[in-house]
């Protein structure tokens, strides 16, 4: 029997992913981690990326780093960077995407519907015809990245209203 070695995680390292975990790692320390008020061990996964490169960027939960690989490849291009509708193929789409973090997906929308739109398409869950059933193409582990990481995308969105509101209402607009 031979010994392996664990496997090595990356570091990650491109500036726009950097600045993203900035905000959703505040956000978790202000609110207690996942979920606000303290996260159990089941909420939480059990790995997490490696330690932070030398400019002490955060990093990414380990299903986040992995959904945000993911997305990348088969969400952004509809859904865009911030998952905001925005893609550079919307505008070829009717109806247009929908924003993946708005009200609405935020606090209404549970991570098994989530689960189950990317897994069976839009049509399948009475939702845009558009949106592919990628159940086929990803496995069950795969989406459930994506939704880990749509859910960091949602948070980020949330810490930035919040923010550019107590801005506004500072300078009196």
């Amino acid at each position: 029997m031979t010994h392996r070695p664990a496997p090595s995680h990356r570091a990650v390292s491109n500036p726009v992913v950097r600045a993203l975990l900035a905000g959703g790692a505040a956000l978790m320390l202000a609110c207690g981690g996942p979920g606000g008020g303290g996260a159990s061990a089941a909420e939480t996964p059990a790995e997490t990326a490696p330690e932070a490169t030398q400019e002490s960027a955060p990093l990414m939960q380990f299903e986040e780093a992995n959904g945000f690989e993911i997305y990348q490849r088969y969400c952004l291009v509809c859904h865009g960077e911030l998952g905001e509708g925005d893609g550079f193929n919307a505008f070829n789409l009717d109806p247009k995407p929908r924003s993946l973090v708005d009200d609405y997906m935020r606090t209404r929308v549970s991570d098994r519907e989530l689960t189950e739109v990317i897994r069976l398409g839009g049509r399948k869950r009475g939702r845009s015809p558009l949106m592919p059933p990628w159940g086929r193409t990803l496995g069950d582990r795969q989406i459930r990245y994506v939704v880990s990481y749509i859910r960091l995308l949602q948070r980020k969105a949330q810490a930035a209203a919040e923010t550019s509101g107590e801005e506004a209402a500072e300078t009196g607009q």
